[in-house]
């Protein structure tokens, strides 16, 4: 008995490692992706770079669900474009100074009712 389990610990051991071997160029190709939008692109490029990474990395997560690698992915992408413009945006909306986008052809202000915006160098910061 004690033999059968010695033996079954190490072929678990060994598939782990050859299941890893086998996903390993699909995770570099993942981390060199983001690794290109994180580093390399401005917010509106991140922005859109961004959904698309998660949706491949999704997909490829759905064809190995018992691979951890793909879930952490989804997390650090998702992390990644959770910067501060999205959540300045969300609280210009919540104050009612920024109106959604899907809703900016329906609705009117007048020159008066509009919020003077002041733009620096400084950004959002």
């Amino acid at each position: 008995m004690k033999n059968t389990t010695t033996v079954a610990f190490l072929l678990l051991i060994a598939s782990n490692n050859l299941f890893a071997d086998t996903l390993q160029p699909t995770i570099d190709k993942i981390e060199s992706a983001w690794a290109k939008i994180y580093y390399l692109q401005n917010g509106e490029e991140q922005a859109k770079s961004y959904p698309k990474l998660l949706k491949h990395v999704k997909k490829t997560s759905a064809l190995h669900p018992k691979a951890a690698e793909f879930k952490i992915w989804q997390a650090i992408i998702i992390s990644s474009n959770a910067g501060m413009t999205g959540v300045v945006n969300k609280f210009q909306r919540i104050l009612g100074l920024k109106i959604h986008e899907k809703f900016r052809n329906k609705l009117t202000l007048s020159d008066d009712d509009k919020p003077v915006v002041f733009v620096s160098h400084m950004e959002h910061h």
